[in-house]
């Protein structure tokens, strides 16, 4: 909860340049600025969403591994690396006991996700670009025809359409990342189409 509300405000102060625009009250430019409130609320909480949710992502890359881990045959204890072949672990040894099974899991759990790293991956690869961008931004004088401030306007945009995605990437779980981030990309286009239909009224 408390992540949640630091990622908003971060994102309040983000677009607060662009709060001063006012919408005209007709139903054009009204309809505008609730397609560009929606765009934005679906941002921000498909990122946090998705930043909350990547250490599932991880666990549940864990779980698939541990079901592989069960199925594991004769030919995947052939495949073991030599490192592993004591003798108190023979090839011959395991297949005897029928202890492969274990085995096959000691391997396969050196592949196993972090799911705090997954966390961080996400969090992080939102953060950074987004402090950036505000910098970026900062450094532009908040001035929308200034490289500076579109550069930054570029990196806070990216960081919140693939950030929160990093961490389910890192989990091998690419169907909800690129499903989430391509999500965000659609909202950031409406949200930026809309912005233009209000700012070209105001």
């Amino acid at each position: 909860m408390k992540r949640s509300i630091i990622l908003i405000l971060i994102l309040t102060a983000v677009f607060e340049p662009f709060s001063s625009i006012k919408a005209e009250e007709d139903g054009a430019s009204a309809l505008a600025g609730l397609g560009l409130l929606v765009s934005g609320l679906t941002i921000i909480f498909s990122g946090i969403g998705d930043i909350a949710s990547a250490a599932e992502s991880a666990k549940k890359y864990n779980a698939t591994l541990t079901e592989m881990s069960l199925l594991a045959s004769v030919h995947e204890v052939n495949a073991v690396p030599r490192m592993f072949a004591q003798p108190a672990f023979s090839r011959a040894a395991l297949l005897k006991s029928g202890d492969r099974r274990v085995f096959y899991t000691l391997q396969v759990s050196q592949r196993h996700k972090n799911p705090g790293t997954a966390t961080l991956w996400s969090l992080g690869s939102t953060l950074i670009p987004t402090a950036s961008g505000y910098l970026m931004m900062e450094a532009g004088g908040w001035d929308s025809n200034s490289p500076s401030f579109i550069a930054g306007v570029v990196t806070v945009s990216g960081g919140w359409v693939f950030g929160p995605s990093a961490g389910h990437w890192y989990a091998k779980q690419n169907a909800r990342g690129w499903t989430s981030a391509l999500i965000r990309m659609a909202a950031y286009g409406v949200g930026f189409f809309c912005l233009s239909a209000v700012a070209s009224e105001g």
